[in-house]
Order: structure tokens, then sequence, then C-alpha cells
């Protein structure tokens, strides 16, 4: 049980990145999910447009691995976002992401992280360390 990047790309204000899962079928179970808010909390506040608008932790049983490293992406991001703004006057950059099936592969969603201050270095950063998180996730939680 792995989750891994195939491929990372950089257009404009925009990061897409090939996420492969292995086996394809495997989603977010309750004990990862109950782990990942706890170390997280503000996931459950994000706005999710998967089956219809609401928030994230609404929908984070059940949810592919994918669109788990996708909003652990945009926490991170907005983590450091709101570090570097903090005591400034300069307001937070929106973020926000997109996960689809991948057209050639079943394993592969294709992840993609979109912000107008969105740099490839820290987008990079984050998504790697959603994708460990993710991984660390599957060894502790067998659900």
């Amino acid at each position: 049980m792995t989750v891994s990047i195939r491929d990372i790309q950089f257009s404009g204000d925009s990061m897409s990145a090939a996420v492969c899962v292995v086996p394809s079928d495997l989603r977010v179970g309750e004990k990862s999910a109950e782990t990942v808010l706890a170390l997280r909390p503000t996931l459950s506040e994000h706005a999710c447009k998967q089956s219809g608008i609401g928030r994230f932790a609404d929908k984070i049983v059940g949810t592919t691995l994918p669109h788990l490293v996708e909003h652990l992406t945009i926490d991170l991001l907005v983590e450091r976002a709101l570090a570097e703004t903090h005591g400034t006057n300069k307001r937070m950059a929106p973020v926000a992401g997109n996960t689809r099936p991948s057209r050639s592969n079943p394993s592969v969603m294709i992840v993609t992280i979109t912000s107008p201050n969105l740099r490839a270095g820290f987008a990079e950063q984050a998504l790697k360390q959603a994708i460990a998180l993710v991984n660390r996730l599957l060894r502790e939680n067998n659900d």
C-alpha cells in the first residue's frame, strides 16, 4: 500500500501532480480520518465540492487518497502563507485544488493546486509532505 508522485508540472499559478495509489481502490478509512483530523484540525474547515458543496470533514471517510493529498497540500500551503503574512497588512492569496482521475491509468489521479502566489518550491515541498503523511497513515491505520 503506497501513494507516490509520478510527475509534477507547473504552469503559471498552478501545480499538477500525477499521484499513484497502489492498490488503486484504497480509500480513507475511519481510523485514518480521525488520525489526520487530529494532526491537521484545520482540514475539517476546508470547503469541498466533491459530491456537492460542503466541508471536507464530512467527506473525508471514503474519499480517495489523492483527494486527501490535495487537501493536505492546501492545508500546508495555507499554514505557511499565514505564517508569512502574520503581523503584516498582507492578505493571504486564496488556494484551491481539484482531483480528477487520469485518463490513461486507473491507479493515477491528477491533483491540481492553484493560487495566484503559488511558489513552485514551496508547493512541491507541501505536496511531498502530504504524500509522506498519507503513507504514514497507511502504515499505522489498517482500516
